[in-house]
């Protein structure tokens, strides 16, 4: 395994107790959408750092690309990082795999920069992360431009809806829906029966 993947693997396992850590954010399938985990991780990092030096925890895009290129933190993770038991954790034997451009992966290649490193990184999660029609609630639901009329290289963004409460696991979901609908509760109005479920044991 080369440095590069052993340093980037830390990372994920560094998403994953952050995953962890905050339970109740997540929903099914987030941990599928690397792009929105990735930036989403990079920004609370920031934030950290810039409270332990009572710095404005309000981040600049730029200093959230900069931040996942130094740190590698451009590799897919459907199929690395699972749901077992209601927490997060990496796939033992799972390939690692870096996002690509053509025949090369992005964020590790010797021929770029780091600058142009982030420009591709920037190019590629700006419809899926950041774009007004993200297809992934994930990024909907946790990551806030604050600014988000000016120009891209002084917008500033913010977590929102972080949360550490336990989180509620399938198995309590399903057998809340098949208590309140039946067993054949998946068949009409299966996600909004869902996020009743959560609102119901949330409340609890």
């Amino acid at each position: 395994m080369s440095s590069e993947v052993m340093y980037a693997l830390d990372q994920a396992n560094e998403i994953v107790a952050f995953m962890n850590e905050y339970p109740s954010t997540f929903r099914e399938g987030d941990e599928n959408n690397g792009q929105a985990l990735m930036f989403m991780f990079a920004l609370f990092k920031c934030q950290e750092e810039a409270r332990l030096m009572n710095r404005n925890s309000e981040i600049l895009l730029a200093d959230i690309i900069r931040y996942m290129v130094r740190h590698r933190l451009f590799f897919e993770t459907r199929g690395l990082i699972v749901e077992v038991d209601g927490s997060y954790q990496i796939r033992r034997g799972k390939t690692f795999v870096f996002y690509k451009k053509d025949d090369s992966t992005i964020i590790t290649d010797p021929s770029k920069s780091d600058k142009e490193k982030g420009m591709i990184i920037l190019e590629r999660i700006s419809p899926n992360v950041l774009g007004k029609n993200r297809y992934h609630t994930l990024a909907h639901r946790i990551i806030r431009c604050l600014n988000p009329d000016i120009k891209r290289c002084e917008r500033r963004y913010t977590l929102v809806n972080l949360c550490q409460t336990r989180k509620i696991t399938k198995k309590e979901i399903r057998a809340y829906c098949r208590g309140r609908w039946g067993s054949l509760w998946h068949e009409e109005n299966k996600e909004e029966r869902k996020m009743e479920a959560l609102r119901v044991i949330g409340g609890q």
